[in-house]
C-alpha cells in the first residue's frame, strides 16, 4: 500500500522526499489532500519570490495574503497556483492605487469561501473519521482520496455558482446604481431563531447537534429561496434573511414556523420582521430595520411572527394581523408591534398565542 500512494502522488508531481517524510510522521493524508487541491508544489516559494515573479511589491503580496485570513508563518509557503493568483490580481486591479478595493474584496471573498470550504470538507472528514475508527491504514485513506477527489468538476461547480450569484446581484442592484445609490436599499428584513435551543443543545451529542443544525439550515435556506427571499447569514440557531417583496417576507416567516415546527426533532421558531432603508455592505445589511427585526425576534413567543407597523401596513389585506400594542425597543424607542397569521386561520389558536405574547411583551 505505501508503494501505491507513492506512485499516485508521484504522478501528480509530489517529491519522493516529501512522501517519505509524510509516511514516517503520519501526515500522509494531509499531504495528499493538499497536493490534490492546491498542487504538488506548495511550499516552493517565499513571499519575496512570488512578489518578484508576479511583479507585485512584497508589501502588497503580504497584505493580500493576510486579507485571505492566512498568517505569514513560514519562509516558503506559496505554490505556482498562488503565484498565478497574484499575477491575475495585478492584471485585474490598478495597483497600488486600487489596493484598498482589492483587499476589501479579497476579505469578503475569503470569508465566503472559508465557509464553503468548511461545508464541502465535512463529508470527506466524516469518511476519514469512520475509516480511522475502523483502523484503516492512513496510506489507504490517502490513496482513496486520490480516487474520489475530482477538482475539475468541483472547480466547474463552484465557478458556476459564483457566476449565477453575480448575475442575480447585478440585476437586483443595477437600478440602484443608475439612480445614484449603490449601497442603500429599502427592503424587509427578517430574523428567525429557535426557541429553547440552548437547553435542547445540552441534551444532544455532538453528532446529534451537528445533524440538527444541518437540518435547520437546509430547511430555512430552501424555504427562504422558495418565496424569493435571500438568506444573508446563519448564526447557529438563528438566520437573517431579506425580501424585497414584503408579502413574501411575511409568507416566509409563517412558512418557516410551519415547516420547522412540523419537522421531527426541531424546536419552535420565533420570527421578527421589519421594513425600511438599510445599507448593504459586503453582502451584509445594516440599519434600523435590521436592529428592529432582531429585537422583535427576541420579543416573539414561540411559533409566532411579529412585525413592525410598516410591514403590517404594506400587507394589511394579505394576512390577518393582531395588534400587540406599543413597546419600547432598546435603542429604537416606542414601536407598535403586530402578530401575523394567515387569513382564515382558527381564531382560537391565534388568540391564545397572541394573549401569551402580549403578556410577555408587557413583562419586557
Amino acid at each position: 500500500m505505501p508503494d501505491d500512494i507513492r506512485d499516485a502522488l508521484g504522478e501528480i508531481g509530489v517529491a519522493t522526499e516529501r512522501i517519505d517524510d509524510a509516511l514516517a510522521d503520519g501526515s500522509i493524508v494531509d499531504l495528499t489532500f493538499e497536493a490534490l487541491i492546491n498542487g504538488a508544489d506548495t511550499g516552493r516559494y517565499g513571499v519575496e519570490d512570488v512578489a518578484e515573479m508576479s511583479g507585485i511589491d512584497p508589501t502588497v503580496a503580504r497584505a493580500l495574503w493576510l486579507s485571505l485570513g492566512f498568517p505569514l508563518g513560514g519562509e516558503r509557503q506559496f505554490s505556482d497556483a498562488d503565484l498565478g493568483a497574484l499575477a491575475a490580481a495585478r492584471e485585474f486591479f490598478d495597483l497600488p492605487e486600487e489596493l484598498p478595493l482589492l483587499l476589501n474584496q479579497t476579505r469578503a471573498l475569503s470569508a465566503a469561501t472559508a465557509r464553503l470550504a468548511e461545508t464541502m470538507t465535512d463529508r470527506l472528514l466524516d469518511g476519514i473519521r469512520v475509516a480511522t475508527e475502523e483502523d484503516v491504514p492512513q496510506e489507504e485513506i490517502a490513496l482513496e482520496l486520490t480516487r474520489v477527489l475530482r477538482m475539475d468538476s468541483l472547480n466547474e461547480l463552484v465557478l458556476h455558482m459564483f457566476r449565477r450569484q453575480m448575475v442575480s446581484v447585478f440585476g437586483r442592484r443595477l437600478g440602484l446604481a443608475q439612480s445614484g445609490s449603490v449601497s442603500e436599499v429599502t427592503t424587509t428584513v427578517g430574523f428567525a431563531d429557535l426557541a429553547g435551543f440552548t437547553r435542547m443543545s445540552h441534551r444532544l451529542s455532538s453528532e446529534e447537534l451537528a445533524q440538527f443544525l444541518d437540518e435547520f439550515e437546509s430547511i430555512t435556506i430552501d424555504t427562504v429561496a422558495e418565496f424569493g427571499g435571500r438568506v444573508i447569514k446563519t448564526i447557529g440557531d438563528e438566520i437573517m434573511f431579506v425580501a424585497d417583496d414584503t408579502s413574501a417576507a411575511v409568507e416566509i416567516g409563517l412558512r418557516l414556523i410551519e415547516v420547522v415546527g412540523g419537522s421531527s426533532g426541531l424546536a419552535a421558531l420565533r420570527v421578527g420582521l421589519a421594513r425600511g432603508s438599510v445599507v448593504v455592505r459586503r453582502g451584509d445589511y445594516f440599519g434600523d430595520a435590521v436592529n428592529k427585526a432582531a429585537r422583535l425576534t427576541s420579543f416573539a413567543y414561540p411559533d409566532s411572527v411579529l412585525a413592525s407597523n410598516s410591514v403590517k401596513e404594506a400587507t394589511a389585506e394579505s394576512f390577518a394581523w393582531r395588534s400587540l400594542g406599543r413597546v419600547s425597543l432598546k435603542d429604537l424607542g416606542p414601536t407598535r408591534i403586530w402578530r401575523a397569521s394567515r387569513v382564515g386561520a382558527p381564531r382560537s389558536s391565534r388568540a391564545a398565542t397572541t394573549a401569551r405574547g402580549s403578556r410577555r411583551l408587557r413583562a419586557e
